[in-house]
C-alpha cells in the first residue's frame, strides 16, 4: 500500500509539473515536432527582455567600417543592445562574407555555429536539412509587433521560402520597397527644344500647347520621340551631334528593364503555372518588340553601340556627365551620380514609365528580401530576435533603441554605424514614409506660410534641411534630395504596389549549377547581337530552340520537382 500511494504521490506531482511548465510557458518540441509555445505574463515589454541574455551572433563586416577606437565588438551599437534591449550581443566570428558563408558551411558540419545569424536560402536549405533550426513561427505570432508584421509581410510572399511545412525556419531581412522604374530625363534640354520653332512637330502637350511635357514623358510614344529629339536635334546647344536619347547597359538591370517591361516583356523572371510548372518569361515571344526597337534606336544612332561596354552604373554616369538626355534607374540616383550634372548646369526631372497598350505598367520587381535571419536549436529566447527586430520596426522616437540609435549614430564617424548590427531591417516602407512626411511639410507652407514637419523623425532631419533648403533657395546641396524626394519617390509611389515577381527563389538545382551560365550567357549574346544589328530578329527563335534543348526545358523540370519537394516534407 505504501510503494501504491508513494507510485500516485510521484504521477501527480509530475502530472502537476507538466500543467505548472505548460502555464509558466516551457517551449519545445514534442514527439510529432509541433511547436509549444506560451508568453510568460511578466513579458510585457515587446522592446526588451525582462533579463539580461546573451546572444551568439555572427557578423559579416569589413574592417574599414569601423573608426580607430571601435571594433566588430567593441562598439556604440553593441553597448546599446545591451543598455536598451538587455541583449548582451557576443559575435561568435566577424568575418568578410566569402569567409562567413565557409564558416556558417563548416560549422552545419561541425555543430558549432552561432545562436542567432543572417543566411542566404543556400544555407537555409542546408541548416533546414541537417534540422538545425527552431521554428520561429510561434515566437513571431507572439512577440512580433503589428509595426513588424507590417514592414515583413508587406511584399508579396516575402514568407514563402523560409517555411516548410507550417514552420517558419527564418525571418526575412527586408529593405526598403521603393526602388522602382522611374525615367529621368533632361529637363533643360526639353525646356531648349520646347523654346525653338516646332512647326510641323508633334505637339504632347496640349494642355500648355508644348512639343512637350516639361516634366518628362508621360505616354511611350512621348519616351521615343523624345530620345530621337535628343539625338538629332542638338538639344545642349552647342552645335555639335554629340548627344544620344537613350543611355542602357548591356546588363539586364534597371537602364534597360523598364523598355522590356513597358512592351510585356520580363527578361529576367520564372514564373509558376497553376498546375506548378515552370516558365521562362524571357523566352516568350514578347521580347521581340523591344528587341527590334532598341536594335532601331542603335541604327539610328539614339543609342550608342558603346553600351556593350557598359554596366548599370556605366550608363548613369554617361548620362549625368551630357551623353545622354533619357536614363532609367531608381528614384535616388540624383544622389548619385545625377548629381555630377549640375555641374554644368543641367537639370534633371522625373518620370514614370508607360505601356505600350496604355494600360497600367507592370515592372519586373524583387522581393525586398535579402536572406533571412535564424535562430538555431537549442538557443532559450528565440524572442530575443523578435523583439530586436520589433525596435528596427519601429517608427516611435521615444523608444529607447531608437533614441541610442539617434545619439550613436550622430558623429561623422559613425557614417557606417548601420553596417555594424549583425541583425537588421529597415521598415518596407521608409522612403514612401519620408516622402509622406516631406510633401506634407511643404504642402503646409503653401497654405499656411508655415513648414509642418512634425510628421519628419528625427533621424530624417538632415533630408528635411536639404529638401527646404533646395526648396526655399534652390541651394545646390539640397538638390539631390529634392529630386529624390519630391520627384523621384514621387514616381516610385506612383506605381500600385504590384509587379511580376519571378517564383523562382531558391537553391540552384543540378543542372541549374551545371548550365545555367553559359545559357544565361547565350541569351546575353543573343540579345546583344540583335540589338547591335548583328543578328536579324529571326536569331531570338534560334536562341529560344537552343536554351530549351541545351538544358532549359529540364532546369523547368527541376524547378518543379524542388518546389514540389519543399511542399511534401
Amino acid at each position: 500500500m505504501k510503494n501504491k500511494v508513494l507510485r500516485m504521490l510521484i504521477a501527480a506531482v509530475a502530472a502537476f509539473g507538466m500543467l505548472l511548465c505548460a502555464s509558466c510557458g516551457t517551449n519545445g518540441e514534442s514527439e510529432n515536432g509541433s511547436t509549444t509555445v506560451t508568453r510568460d505574463a511578466s513579458d510585457t515589454n515587446d522592446y526588451a527582455m525582462n533579463e539580461l541574455t546573451e546572444m551568439k551572433t555572427a557578423l559579416s563586416w569589413n574592417a574599414d567600417w569601423y573608426p580607430a577606437k571601435y571594433d566588430a565588438q567593441n562598439n556604440p551599437v553593441y553597448d546599446l543592445y545591451e543598455s536598451a534591449l538587455n541583449i548582451k550581443m557576443v559575435n561568435k566570428f566577424a568575418l568578410n562574407f566569402d569567409g562567413y558563408e565557409q564558416q556558417i558551411t563548416s560549422g552545419i558540419i561541425t555543430g558549432d555555429l552561432p545562436e542567432v545569424f543572417f543566411v542566404n536560402n543556400k544555407m537555409l536549405d542546408e541548416l533546414i536539412r541537417n534540422d538545425l533550426l527552431i521554428d520561429l513561427k510561434p515566437y513571431y505570432d507572439l512577440w512580433g509587433t503589428e509595426e513588424l508584421k507590417s514592414t515583413l509581410e508587406y511584399n508579396k510572399d516575402n514568407f514563402a521560402y523560409p517555411t516548410r511545412n507550417g514552420k517558419l525556419y527564418g525571418i526575412p531581412k527586408v529593405a526598403d520597397d521603393c526602388d522602382r522604374a522611374t525615367v529621368w530625363a533632361r529637363k533643360d534640354w526639353i525646356d531648349r527644344l520646347n523654346s525653338r520653332d516646332n512647326s510641323g512637330k508633334t505637339i504632347w502637350d496640349k494642355e500648355n500647347d508644348l512639343r512637350y511635357h516639361a516634366n518628362g514623358p508621360q505616354s511611350l510614344e512621348e519616351y521615343w520621340d523624345l530620345a530621337y529629339a535628343f539625338a538629332k536635334e542638338d538639344p545642349d546647344g552647342n552645335g555639335k551631334s554629340d548627344t544620344y536619347g537613350i543611355a542602357i547597359s548591356k546588363d539586364l538591370d534597371a537602364t534597360v528593364l523598364p523598355i522590356y517591361n513597358a512592351y510585356g516583356a520580363y527578361p529576367t523572371t520564372f514564373v509558376r503555372k497553376e498546375d506548378g510548372s515552370f516558365e521562362n518569361l524571357g523566352i516568350k515571344e514578347e521580347m521581340k518588340k523591344p528587341l527590334q526597337k532598341l536594335a532601331q534606336c542603335v541604327k539610328d544612332g539614339v543609342i550608342n553601340s558603346d553600351y556593350v561596354n557598359w554596366g548599370g552604373q556605366d550608363a548613369w554616369s554617361k548620362a549625368a556627365s551630357g551623353y545622354a538626355g533619357l536614363v532609367c534607374g531608381p528614384a535616388y540616383l540624383p544622389l548619385w551620380p545625377l548629381s555630377n550634372t549640375l555641374a554644368y548646369g543641367g537639370e534633371w526631372v522625373a518620370s514614370p514609365m508607360f505601356a505600350e497598350d496604355g494600360k497600367e505598367f507592370v515592372q519586373t520587381r524583387v522581393r525586398n528580401v535579402s536572406g533571412y535571419y535564424v535562430v538555431v536549436k537549442g538557443y532559450k529566447h528565440p524572442e530575443a530576435l523578435i523583439k530586436i527586430l520589433n525596435n528596427l520596426a519601429t517608427s516611435d522616437e521615444n523608444n529607447a533603441w531608437y533614441k541610442g540609435y539617434m545619439a550613436a549614430s550622430e558623429p561623422a564617424e559613425n557614417a557606417s554605424i548601420f553596417n555594424w548590427m549583425p541583425i537588421s531591417i529597415d521598415r518596407s516602407t521608409v522612403n514612401f514614409e519620408r516622402h509622406t512626411a516631406i510633401m506634407h511639410a511643404i504642402e503646409s507652407y503653401e497654405k499656411s506660410g508655415e513648414f509642418d514637419f512634425s510628421m519628419i523623425e528625427a533621424r530624417d532631419m538632415v533630408r528635411w534641411n536639404q529638401v527646404k533648403n533646395y526648396y526655399l533657395y534652390k541651394a545646390d546641396a539640397g538638390w539631390a534630395m529634392y529630386k529624390t524626394f519630391c520627384e523621384g519617390v514621387t514616381v516610385a509611389k506612383s506605381y500600385k504596389n504590384e509587379g511580376i515577381y519571378t517564383d523562382w527563389v531558391y537553391s540552384d538545382t543540378p543542372t541549374i549549377k551545371a548550365r545555367s551560365a553559359s545559357l544565361d550567357d547565350m541569351g546575353a549574346q543573343t540579345r546583344a547581337k540583335i540589338i547591335a544589328g548583328k543578328l536579324d530578329i529571326s536569331a531570338f527563335d534560334d536562341y529560344v530552340t537552343d536554351w530549351l534543348e541545351g538544358g532549359g526545358s529540364k532546369i523547368c523540370k527541376e524547378m518543379k520537382a524542388y518546389v514540389d519537394s519543399l511542399s511534401a516534407a
